[in-house]
């Protein structure tokens, strides 16, 4: 059993080296080598032998570490490095260094990446020393631990390292992602794919806009259509009982960004949407952009004049859904649950997508289970609460 004073010199270790993690900048699509070769050398220095994975790109790595013997089976415990930006303006502190306060009594830690998903990592690395202790001489499981890259954007690093699971790298049985989830256990989310969608008409001068063909009035009635279909989206999806678990509780479609035009005076030749499609996990995600395919088909020949607007449709990025089920991650998060004297609380979902859902899609059960409040990420003043960080490092400890 870990003993108090065990726990306390943990936790203390993992604000340690969240403060640490916190410094450095490392903003989604931009070069993570500070923080990588921060953890490599950190998990060096342990006598382990980390692998840095990227795939040939020039600017991101993961990193890969095992602990215990070097094989097949195990849990996967897997975090992103990267972070959304942050600028100094409505920040009370500077974002970029580690600020505890104190707030009703409970100590919070803030900076830009405390809670999403610094925190997870800053925990895990704390916990090194004792898993490698507890696996000297003794044939227990092996825990793996990955830190990608690019997550923020399309999750995008993930991808390089799944690829060498069960050839360069040992397959773990299962993973826990570490988004923050108040240390909840969740199972599902939706997918989430985003559309960059081109319209192009013939431009021409103001004074004579029938001469020309209007991008951003075509543009106009797929805005039109996409508002509609997404309540009819609505209205069909959320018809099974399953999709009360999720918030909302049916699969959505959010039109995010606009650009058209190059003058006031000038019938405006492209106007470019770029859209979104959350859909329950079960759903098929490409049903939707069929529809928008459809529709904009026809808008195009119903034109008057023998007049044409040319519709193109691009898929930006994709991220599959997670499905609620039961499966080995679950039992993993039990075991913890059970050997740390707690009550394993029911499964949930998030709102939000995560590397998850790829794991789960190359065949690899996961379970979303970290510390800190989804609620606190992104924003101005991001924070986590330190007793999350001890809880964490209290159950972690038990695998």
């Amino acid at each position: 059993m870990i003993m108090e004073q065990q726990l306390e010199k943990i936790s203390q270790e993992a604000v340690r080296i969240l403060s640490d993690l916190v410094s450095f900048r490392s903003v989604s699509g931009s070069d993570n080598e500070d923080i990588i070769t921060y953890i490599a050398d950190y998990l060096i220095s342990y006598g382990l032998s980390p692998k840095r994975i990227s795939a040939g790109r020039s600017h991101s790595n993961n990193l890969f570490v095992t602990i215990g013997e070097s094989r097949d089976g195990g849990v996967l415990l897997s975090g992103h490095t990267d972070i959304v930006p942050a600028s100094g303006a409505g920040w009370d502190s500077d974002p970029f260094v580690l600020s505890p306060r104190q707030v009703c009594g409970e100590e919070m830690l803030y900076g830009r990446g405390a809670c999403d998903m610094k925190g997870f990592l800053a925990a895990i690395l704390a916990l090194v020393p004792r898993w490698i202790e507890k696996r000297l001489g003794c044939n227990k499981e092996p825990i793996h631990l990955a830190f990608t890259y690019d997550e923020e954007i399309g999750c995008i690093g993930v991808d390089d390292l799944i690829a060498e699971l069960g050839s360069c790298l040992p397959r773990p049985d299962a993973v826990l992602v570490g988004e923050p989830t108040l240390l909840r256990p969740a199972d599902g989310h939706k997918s989430a794919s985003r559309y960059i969608t081109t319209v192009k008409g013939v431009s021409t001068h103001s004074s004579r806009p029938a001469s020309g063909v209007n991008a951003i009035y075509g543009a106009n009635h797929l805005i039109a259509e996409l508002q509609r279909f997404a309540g009819e989206i609505q209205s069909r999806s959320s018809r099974d009982p399953e999709a009360r678990r999720f918030d909302p509780p049916y699969s959505t479609i959010s039109l995010g960004t606009i650009h058209g035009g190059t003058a006031i005076n000038v019938v405006a030749e492209q106007c470019e949407l770029g859209w979104e499609a959350r859909a329950l996990p079960w759903e098929d995600p490409q049903q939707y952009l069929r529809h928008i395919e459809d529709f904009s088909r026809h808008l195009s020949e119903t034109l008057p004049d023998g007049k044409k607007l040319v519709f193109t449709h691009r898929l930006d990025s994709f991220l599959p859904g997670l499905s609620p089920k039961a499966s080995k991650a679950y039992g993993y998060y039990q075991a913890m649950m059970v050997a740390g004297n707690k009550i394993p609380q029911p499964t949930t979902t998030v709102a939000f997508g995560t590397e998850a859902g790829k794991y789960d899609q190359a065949g690899i059960p996961a379970l979303i289970w970290g510390p800190g409040s989804i609620d606190r990420a992104h924003g101005k003043n991001e924070y986590i609460e330190k007793q999350q960080l001890v809880d964490c490092c209290a159950l972690l400890s038990k695998l």
